[in-house]
């Protein structure tokens, strides 16, 4: 169920994923402190830029949901984004990254305040995972913003390619505050 675009919180515009992101965005894909918090190790190229872009924009007609644009509100810039994509296995995936120099802003929780509600009722992300690595910066504040979500922890596994240690969490159908620290 694709939700009901744009929307508008306090500070931001949560929207579709458009092609003038592709630019906007250059700033979190060349970032690799930025790119170690989303889980990647090293810079991208503009290829696999490229492609990430694609799929976000396809993800949204193909699937109803994608990683959806945030914006500051009132002509500011495009900070990052948040939401899902498919992952290997085509199951919704959530997905998310900031801007490094708007970390302090606090804007994720702004958008997950706009998007729970919406993503705990749309059918689309039933069986949605998240997943992070447990040694990334962070792991306990993303362990607690994931819970809040309604996703609970289920176990933790080497990476298939990579093996570093993965955290993986599955959507539940009540809110959960607290499971497994």
């Amino acid at each position: 169920m694709a939700l009901d675009l744009p929307i508008f919180t306090k500070r931001l515009i949560i929207r579709a994923p458009a092609d003038r992101d592709l630019e906007a965005l250059n700033e979190l894909y060349t970032d690799p402190i930025a790119l170690e918090h989303m889980g990647t190790r090293k810079v991208w190229t503009q290829e696999r830029i490229q492609c990430f872009h694609d799929q976000r924009m396809e993800s949204l007609h193909t699937h109803g949901y994608t990683a959806y644009t945030l914006e500051i509100k009132d002509g500011g810039p495009v900070i990052g984004f948040f939401g899902f994509m498919p992952d290997e296995n085509q199951k919704p995936e959530g997905t998310v990254a900031i801007i490094r120099r708007h970390w302090l802003g606090n804007y994720m929780q702004e958008a997950i305040g706009a998007l729970r509600e919406p993503f705990a009722q749309d059918p689309d992300l039933a069986g949605a995972v998240i997943s992070f690595e447990a040694s990334l910066p962070g792991a306990a504040a993303y362990h607690e913003l994931i819970t809040s979500c309604g996703f609970a922890f289920d176990h933790e596994a080497p990476h298939p390619t990579s093996g570093r240690l993965m955290r993986h969490y599955k959507k539940t159908t009540s809110s959960i505050t607290h499971n497994q620290p």
